[in-house]
């Protein structure tokens, strides 16, 4: 009766231990795909120099604040970045 027992306490164990992986999986997964939308929507990067650390870094705020840059008829301003 003891060899059953102890036989019936490892399978429980087991399941346990399989069930306690793939929670941590799930959880893992679930932490990844929470930072890859934020991400998404929040970009760790400026979207303008792809500097990082904010969706848009104080250079490029502070160029956007001073206005539109003036360029000759004709001329692309695309080409300043």
């Amino acid at each position: 009766m003891l060899a059953r027992q102890g036989a019936g306490m490892t399978t429980s164990t087991n399941a346990t231990t399989h069930t306690n992986r793939l929670l941590r999986s799930a959880g893992t997964l679930a932490r990844a795909t929470r930072d890859a939308v934020i991400d998404l929507i929040l970009p760790a990067v400026c979207a303008a120099c792809g500097r990082a650390g904010a969706p848009a870094c104080d250079d490029c705020l502070a160029e956007l604040a001073s206005g539109p840059t003036p360029v000759a008829p004709g001329v692309s301003a695309l080409g300043r970045h």
